[in-house]
């Protein structure tokens, strides 16, 4: 197994990339995943190789009436690729996959819209970006470690308002988070 995952790490980011692009369009060819949505990162312990895709904008639409409907709380974004057993969270899972967030062609214009507007340099350095829907405008959040932005960006016009920012010192992680018996390590 180890000489397994020495293989794996040592092709080089993007050959790993694209074994984990093969798993997912393998298993599930109706799931499309841009490289540009998503920040993509691989670990690896003594078992496992896994390359996460983390999906830097998310889109949280408003929220419908009815007991039954689906709230943007219940959306799964980001995907996992285990390259030793080729699991892929959360599609392998018949209780989360539904749960996965699928972007509409609709949705989409608005994040590109939301782009556009948004009064900050939009990077792919690990950070998160939120975009929440309203009547009149788009709430934006940004996040990094511990710096906060948010602000309004206007529907119609894209002017951006009620803009704050925040930086905090980051939370200290506890000890035994850290010594995990077997963690996976980013390797990218």
């Amino acid at each position: 197994m180890e000489t397994q995952i020495e293989n794996i790490k040592s092709q080089g980011r993007d050959k790993v990339i694209e074994i984990a692009y093969n798993i997912i369009n393998d298993k599930h060819p109706t799931i499309e995943l841009l490289a540009e949505d998503y920040d993509i990162s691989m670990w690896a312990n003594s078992k496992d190789v896994v390359v996460k895709f983390r999906r830097q904008f998310k889109y949280y639409y408003p929220q419908k009436e009815g007991l039954h409907e689906r709230t943007y709380r219940d959306l799964i974004y980001d995907i996992s690729v285990n390259l030793i057993n080729q699991y892929v969270s959360p599609l392998d899972d018949c209780f989360l996959k539904e749960r996965f967030y699928i972007s509409s062609e609709e949705e989409k214009e608005r994040i590109a819209f939301v782009k556009k507007h948004a009064d900050i340099i939009i990077t792919h350095n690990c950070r998160e970006y939120d975009i929440y829907e309203y009547e009149e405008h788009y709430d934006f959040y940004s996040r990094l470690n511990s710096s906060f932005i948010n602000f309004k960006i206007d529907k119609i016009t894209g002017e951006n308002y009620d803009r704050n920012e925040l930086n905090a010192t980051p939370a200290v992680t506890p000890k035994s988070l850290l010594s995990a018996e077997d963690p996976l390590t980013r390797i990218f």
